[in-house]
């Protein structure tokens, strides 16, 4: 029973460990930034895009401002911890990968860390938007609701669209030509 948990939690930690490796082939997804999956919108977008959207749901400049230092801020606190956990990572891996190594007790430890410092992310990464959700009034906070919903559904829809035509990198339509 031990054995088969401790597998389980082997492969698991592989997988995770691995994620960000594949979406680098790939598009990128959430675990690229695991400390600002469970953030605020406006922590992860853009600078250039949340200026778009503080314009339209009529962010003051005040709000603008703090909104600017909190990202900064964010940054600043979650940096030392997704640093800390890639070599975490790494080090399980490396203890996994050694065929010589027999130590159980050690990739636990290290399971544990990796496990306090994600937890540490995403909890930092809530604290923040809650920090947002305060900054914003209530009409702002509808409007960027909305805004992002919409904004996620043309994503949807382009998708759909790209998906239609061959994909991601294109394709042509029943009355088209292929290039070659």
């Amino acid at each position: 029973m031990k054995k088969s948990a401790l597998i389980g939690i082997i492969i698991f930690t592989l997988i995770v460990s691995v994620m960000p490796v594949e979406a680098k082939r790939g598009r990128q997804n959430r675990f690229d930034n695991p400390g600002l999956q469970h953030s605020h919108p406006l922590l992860t977008m853009s600078w250039n895009r949340v200026e778009s959207i503080a314009q339209e749901i009529q962010m003051s400049d005040s709000q603008l401002d703090e909104l600017k230092a909190l990202r900064s801020e964010v940054r600043t606190e979650q940096e030392p911890m997704k640093s800390e956990l890639k070599v975490l990572h790494q080090e399980l891996r490396d203890l996994i990968q050694d065929r010589a190594s027999d130590d159980k007790d050690e990739a636990l430890k290290l399971v544990d860390k990796i496990a306090l410092t994600q937890k540490n992310l995403m909890s930092s990464g809530i604290n923040y938007h809650y920090k947002i959700q305060k900054l914003l009034t209530d009409a702002q906070k509808d409007q960027l609701r909305d805004l992002i919903q919409e904004r996620r559904e043309e994503r949807r829809e382009q998708r759909s669209k790209n998906q239609n035509r061959g994909g991601r990198r294109g394709g042509f339509n029943d009355g088209d030509k292929p290039g070659w």
